[in-house]
């Protein structure tokens, strides 16, 4: 029964080292990007063939190009 209980404990640390690996990896990809649209002004925008207000510094998207040409006059 021992032995049953030492594989069933060795899988869930693989999972959490995995999990643990898996989310630093994520955060490393997502974090930059999160943080570069965090602190844009959003000063400088293109619209796309959606309607759609671009940033061209930090390429969020912005919505409706009808609100964001209202809210610049």
């Amino acid at each position: 029964m021992t032995f049953i209980y030492f594989w069933l404990s060795k899988m869930i640390v693989e999972v959490g080292i995995f999990l643990v690996l898996a989310g630093i990896i994520l955060l490393s990809i997502v974090l930059p990007e999160f943080v570069k649209q965090w602190k844009c002004k959003h000063e400088t925008y293109y619209e796309n063939g959606s309607c759609d207000a671009i940033c061209r510094n930090c390429g969020k998207n912005l919505g409706f190009i009808g609100r964001i040409r209202g809210n610049k006059i």
